[in-house]
C-alpha cells in the first residue's frame, strides 16, 4: 500500500452504458481515504463524465492510445505497460472482456492482482467465422490468468461458461454478485415534465428506451411494435418513444424509422446524467433485449416505481422475476405491441409504485459494493 491508500488501476475499453453506471454506483461506496483510483480508458466524453462521477477520489487518467482512428479493432489498441509498472498499482480492475484481455498479461507478468467484471454476454453456438473462433481461443488462453472473474448475474455466468468451457476448470475464480443501484436516487427523484419540455400532446403515452443501439438491445422490435400501433385506429393515447440511446447503429435505426414514416412517434433524447427523473416522467419503460448480462435499466425503473415491459431473455428475466413487470418473448414485436397497448388502456402504475419499496431493498448497491470490496481486499 502506498501513501496509506490502496492504488487501483481501473481499465475500460468502452466506458459507456452499464460499465459507467456500475463504476458510478459501486466505487462511490468505497472510502476515498482508503483508495486511490487511476482510470485507463479512451479519451472520450463518457470517460470525462465518469471522472466527474468519481470526483471525490480525484482520479488520475491514463489514455488508452490507438494506432489509428478505428477504436473498434481490438489489436489496434495499445496499453502503456511501462506506466502500469512505473505506478506500482496494488490491483488492476478491468471492466468488460476486452479490457480483461488487455490487462491480463501485463497483470500476470508484473504480478499484480487482477479482477474483471464481465458486463456483456457472448453469442451462444458454434463460431460462424475464423475471427470468432480465434477470439474464443484467445479468451480461453488469456482469461484463466485473471485472479477473480466477477459475473453480475447467474445467467451471465452460465453464458460465459457455456461459451468459454475452459473456465469451468477454474471454479474458484468465479464469483456472482448481482448488479445494484443507488436506490435513494431513484426513490427521491422528481419526475421530468416531458409534456412541457418537448411540447407533447396531452393524450401522449410515453415509452422509454435506454441503451446502445446494438442488435442485442432489440430496438428494432420496439420500432416494429410502434409501427403496429400506428396502424390501429382510435387509439386511446398517442404513443411516443423517448430513446435515450447512443452510438453503434443509431443512424441506421433513425433511417429505418424515417423510411417507415414513424418520425412522429420517436424522440431521440440527448445524454442525461439524471436518469431517475427521466424514468419517473414516463408511462412505461420498454426493455426489448435479446440478451443481457443483468438488465440494469429494468432494476432502475422498478425502483423508481415505473411500469416495465421486458423480455424473458437471459440476464433480464433474472431481474424481472417476481416483479409486477410484463414479460414478453424476445424478438416478438407483436407481443410487445399488445403489451404496450394493454399498459396504455389498463395502466399498472399503482402496482409499480407499490413494488418500489421491495425493489429498493432487492437492488440496493450497498450490499453488492460491500461484497465486492471484500473480494478486492482479499486479493490485495
Amino acid at each position: 500500500m502506498h501513501n496509506d491508500k490502496y492504488r487501483l488501476l481501473i481499465v475500460m475499453r468502452w466506458p459507456v452504458g452499464g460499465i459507467r453506471t456500475f463504476c458510478k454506483y459501486v466505487y462511490n461506496y468505497f472510502d476515498p481515504d482508503k483508495y486511490s483510483f487511476t482510470i485507463m480508458a479512451p479519451d472520450t466524453y463518457e470517460t470525462k463524465e465518469l471522472m466527474n462521477d468519481l470526483y471525490k477520489f480525484n482520479p488520475s487518467f491514463i489514455p488508452i492510445t490507438r494506432k489509428n482512428e478505428e477504436l473498434d479493432k481490438f489489436f489496434k489498441i495499445r496499453v502503456p505497460v511501462h506506466l502500469i509498472y512505473k505506478e506500482k498499482f496494488d490491483l488492476i480492475y478491468s471492466h468488460g472482456i476486452s479490457a480483461g484481455l488487455l490487462s491480463a498479461i501485463p497483470a500476470y507478468l508484473l504480478k499484480i492482482s487482477h479482477i474483471m467484471t464481465i458486463h456483456e454476454t457472448l453469442t451462444t453456438g458454434p463460431s460462424k467465422n475464423l475471427s470468432d473462433r480465434f477470439r474464443k481461443i484467445l479468451f480461453s488462453l488469456t482469461l484463466p490468468l485473471i485472479n477473480i472473474i466477477h459475473h453480475v448475474s447467474y445467467d451471465a455466468r452460465k453464458n460465459i461458461l457455456d461459451n468459454i468451457p475452459v473456465l469451468k476448470y477454474f471454479p474458484k475464480k468465479h464469483i456472482v454478485i448481482q448488479n445494484g443501484i443507488n436506490v435513494q436516487q431513484f426513490v427521491k427523484a422528481e419526475a421530468v415534465d416531458f409534456g412541457k419540455q418537448l411540447n407533447l400532446p396531452d393524450n401522449r403515452f410515453l415509452i422509454g428506451f435506454f441503451g446502445r443501439f446494438m442488435p442485442e438491445k432489440g430496438f428494432k422490435y420496439l420500432v416494429e411494435a410502434i409501427e403496429i400501433l400506428s396502424k390501429k385506429k382510435d387509439l386511446l393515447k398517442e404513443p411516443v418513444v423517448l430513446a435515450y440511446g447512443w452510438g453503434a447503429f443509431i443512424r441506421e435505426e433513425q433511417e429505418i424509422i424515417k423510411k417507415k414514416k414513424l418520425d412522429n412517434y420517436f424522440r431521440f433524447m440527448p445524454f442525461t446524467s439524471n436518469v431517475a427523473s427521466s424514468l419517473k416522467g414516463l408511462d412505461v419503460v420498454a426493455v426489448p433485449s435479446l440478451r443481457e448480462a443483468f438488465g440494469l435499466i429494468a432494476a432502475e425503473a422498478l425502483t423508481a416505481g415505473v411500469p416495465v415491459i421486458g423480455t424473458n431473455c437471459i440476464g433480464l428475466k433474472e431481474v424481472l422475476q417476481d416483479t409486477p413487470a410484463t414479460v414478453v418473448p424476445p424478438g416478438d414485436s407483436v407481443a410487445l405491441s399488445d403489451s404496450l397497448m394493454q399498459e396504455m388502456y389498463n395502466p399498472s402504475k399503482e402496482k409499480a409504485i407499490n413494488f418500489a419499496n421491495t425493489a429498493s431493498k432487492r437492488f440496493d448497491v450497498f450490499k453488492q459494493a460491500e461484497r465486492l470490496e471484500a473480494e478486492i481486499i482479499k486479493l490485495i
